[in-house]
């Protein structure tokens, strides 16, 4: 209990009620590998005497965040302007009556966001949650929180994030005209499935399952990998193709020739 007169005690970040059955040993390492930019959301509801901690007070001390900014900013947003908007629907939160000695909580939507990112670290093998990942779990949210439609607005999208994330682009490169022959090279990355990439390569290059399983292993062990080559006309058919279905499915994957 606060003492009397004085600010009510709050409790720290609790971790997030990520499923134990899975990597119990990562948990801790992911969940560190974000504690400050989550403990500089928590503090700045505090400050503010907010009721709870919320995706508003996340967006905030991500844009705080130097790869978060390239990223905004790679997307076409003007850094500081999205920052300032952020920043306005951080000041909308409702705040604790004066009176109340309710402690200061992350909010349900906030810690399930931990949760899914915590997930999806694991599910990917990554070795950290990064600020932009944990952006993109912002602006995918559904339905879209407040500050994730302030952020759609100015074009800062799932889509565009994952493409940077993955590849440090936002744009698809132009697939190069040539002649004789080429391969089709995939890029891994830690957005697009296994599933996603086997379905591709037995859809456009009619390869059968246990081959086409060969070659996603190959493109994730190895980071990319050729899976398949011919004429250069029908490479880069095959190429288009792939990339034209994966971006339908919302993935960012990477294709060269």
């Amino acid at each position: 209990m606060g003492q009397r007169g004085g600010q009510p005690k709050s409790e720290p970040p609790r971790r997030p009620a990520v499923r134990r059955t899975v990597a119990k040993d990562r948990v801790g390492p992911l969940l560190e590998s974000f504690s400050e930019v989550r403990h500089r959301a928590f503090g700045r509801s505090l400050e503010a005497k907010h009721r709870q901690t919320t995706e508003s007070h996340l967006a905030a001390a991500l844009l705080r965040e130097e790869s978060v900014r390239r990223a905004v900013a790679a997307c076409g947003a003007d850094p500081d302007d999205v920052e300032a908007l952020v920043e306005g629907t951080v000041d909308q939160e409702p705040r604790r009556p004066w009176w109340s000695l309710a402690r200061t909580r992350e909010s349900p939507g906030l810690l399930s966001l931990y949760d899914r990112a915590l997930m999806h670290a694991i599910s990917a093998e990554l070795d950290r949650v990064s600020p932009v990942l944990l952006l993109i779990r912002v602006v995918e949210s559904a339905p879209p929180s407040v500050v994730a439609e302030r952020l759609l607005a100015f074009d800062v999208d799932e889509a565009r994030l994952k493409r940077w994330a993955a590849h440090g682009r936002v744009d698809d490169a132009p697939l190069p005209r040539g002649s004789g022959r080429a391969g089709v090279r995939l890029l891994d990355d830690p957005f697009t499935t296994k599933e996603a990439v086997i379905a591709l390569l037995t859809t456009h290059l009619d390869l059968d399952e246990e081959r086409a399983e060969r070659l996603m292993l190959r493109v994730h062990e190895g980071g990319r990998a050729v899976v398949g080559r011919g004429p250069w006309d029908w490479a880069r058919q095959k190429a288009e193709a792939i990339r034209e279905e994966a971006r339908a499915m919302g993935f960012p994957l990477g294709v060269e020739l």
